[in-house]
């Protein structure tokens, strides 16, 4: 299969996509990844090879790759919920918590069936705002020697009184 003798048509015929999803179902990313790197080569157009595709390099742990497969299928069709998904994703897994909420708060406006998975990621969103912003606001003075115990060595027993003279 070459990409040039599949771009006759506007989409990969249904076997194709079989194929590539089922070796997504089976964990075989790197086969999927390959599979859908010839469907987005053939098809540059075709919204959910860029979508999947995104969802491999996902699983892969390659987030960058990830982000621009998912930004490229918005760019094709922003009314795609999977692909916002996708992009908060990636974005997420990048550490911009920010950026990702956007896209699944997005993607849920979308998609109102799948709204409760795009309620747990802006829920991980959250979490990790409110996590670097506790974490970059300073403690008060008191609230820091509160949290010392009265004695930090508390395996070592107090000194005797001294006797009365």
């Amino acid at each position: 299969r070459t990409p040039r003798a599949m771009s006759k048509k506007s989409e990969p015929d249904a076997e194709f996509i079989a194929e590539a999803q089922e070796a997504y179902i089976d964990e075989d990313w790197l086969k999927a990844l390959d599979l859908y790197d010839i469907m987005v080569e053939g098809y540059p157009k075709y919204v959910p090879g860029w979508v999947h595709r995104s969802a491999c390099n996902l699983k892969l742990g390659r987030h960058n790759d990830a982000l621009g497969d998912a930004a490229k299928a918005v760019k094709l069709d922003d009314t795609n919920p999977k692909a916002h998904l996708r992009k908060g994703m990636a974005f997420f897994e990048l550490g911009e918590a920010e950026a990702a909420r956007m896209c699944f708060e997005r993607g849920a406006q979308l998609d109102g069936s799948g709204a409760k998975v795009y309620g747990e990621w802006i829920k991980k969103c959250d979490d990790l705002i409110l996590g670097a912003i506790e974490s970059a606001v300073p403690k008060e003075d008191g609230a820091a020697d509160a949290a010392k115990p009265e004695n930090p060595r508390a395996d070592i027993p107090p000194a005797p009184a001294a006797a009365p003279a």
